[in-house]
């Protein structure tokens, strides 16, 4: 039998990042298990939950690791495997009948990610920000999520921040729901008195509302 290869050891994260990764576990558990008890925990509603977690954590970890002189794209594929497999082992500890499915849905989620987003590899990056253009093409949700990640806010803290439900906001930042005027100034005004400065949430084209 072929000897399998054993998984690339990364270096640590830092103790910001690692904290914001772990309240982001924290978060998605607990999500979790309060779904498993309202008796709707389903393959679309964990890749929902899960979704979110995989996005937010490997926008965290890609940037810090990018900023690394040692930095190499092959570390990609070791932070994605981490990153799933974390997920899909919260999920087991509390039902695993769809954990293959969702698995696979993690992993196309992580690519239509990295699509939209301006991750270097090979080179020194720069921390994702907001763009700040009219005609710039990233999503919503993606402005709101480099800003919360940023802000170094977990997604409940920001939802109370917002006066809304946690679940409202994990809609806004997967795109299955687009987020009101009214909520987009709530945004604003939250993420521009944590980073004292002003913040700008552009609509890019052909954006639908759900």
């Amino acid at each position: 039998m072929p000897k399998k290869s054993s998984p690339l050891l990364l270096p640590p994260l830092s103790r910001s990042g690692l904290q914001l990764v772990q309240s982001l576990e924290e978060s998605a558990y607990r999500d979790l298990s309060a779904s498993f008890r309202r008796g709707s925990l389903n393959a679309a509603n964990v890749t929902a939950i899960l979704g979110t977690y995989v996005v937010n954590v490997i926008s965290v970890e890609l940037a810090y690791y990018t900023h690394l002189e040692n930095y190499s794209s092959i570390w990609d594929v070791e932070i994605k495997r981490a990153t799933v497999e974390t997920a899909i082992g919260m999920l087991c500890r509390i039902d695993s009948s769809d954990s293959p499915i969702v698995k696979s849905n993690l992993y196309s989620i992580i690519e239509n990610h990295l699509r939209t987003k301006s991750f270097k590899t090979e080179t020194t990056a720069k921390t994702p920000t907001i763009p700040h253009t009219p005609n710039d093409a990233k999503s919503i949700g993606n402005q709101i999520d480099d800003l919360r990640c940023e802000c170094e806010m977990t997604v409940e803290a920001l939802a109370e921040a917002l006066h809304l439900t946690p679940r409202s906001v994990y809609r806004h930042l997967s795109g299955q729901a687009d987020p009101r005027k009214t909520h987009l100034a709530a945004y604003a005004k939250v993420f521009s008195g944590k980073l004292q400065r002003q913040v700008i949430l552009n609509s890019p084209p052909h954006s639908k509302r759900h």
